[in-house]
């Protein structure tokens, strides 16, 4: 994947490729990512700003993380602005760090995790919570704003839980 970011970038016009750079969860990328992305500054750029999001509690994908040198001194975002005040405390005791948000954010509800056996079960837990969220009569959520995250590729949900479609590839 590197060579191919390589490939592309010597492909575009200068005029297409960028002053400075800004990679979010660089926690999860590989040494020669950051090269592939140094191919994506435009040539006539003075100065090559390259600004890294990175969470080592977010590490998803390798165990021994790299990022590009000379990056200046980590500056700590220690403010989830993300997320509603409840599912913030859950994910900080988790990662055993302290809650910090937003006076301003929502309270919102607790999250609630389920435990599957099966991959039976599993399909009807998500069909019992998509249809909870969405129906009009129970939580009148649009489609759009449900999201299924899981823990493995090789889960195999329906094509549609009731009336509701699920759509398995987001284009991320």
């Amino acid at each position: 994947a590197p060579e191919l970011l390589e490939r592309a970038a010597d492909k575009v016009a200068d005029a297409e490729h960028f002053d400075a750079i800004v990679a979010d969860e660089g926690q999860d990328f590989r040494e020669l990512w950051w090269l592939g992305l140094e191919k994506l500054y435009r040539a006539s750029a003075k100065s090559r700003p390259m600004y890294v999001f990175y969470d080592p509690k977010q590490v998803i994908y390798q165990m021994q993380t790299t990022v590009p040198s000379g990056l200046s001194v980590p500056y700590p975002l220690s403010t989830n602005c993300r997320n509603t005040k409840l599912i913030a405390k859950y994910c900080a005791e988790v990662v055993e760090i302290p809650p910090r948000t937003r006076d301003e954010a929502p309270e919102g509800v607790a999250p609630r995790i389920s435990e599957v056996k099966n991959q039976q079960e599993l399909v009807r837990s998500v069909q019992n919570t998509v249809q909870e969220w969405c129906l009009r009569e129970r939580g009148g959520l649009q489609l759009s704003q449900v999201a299924i995250l899981t823990q493995s590729s090789h889960v195999r949900l329906p094509e549609r839980i009731g009336n509701i479609p699920l759509v398995t590839d987001m284009g991320i």
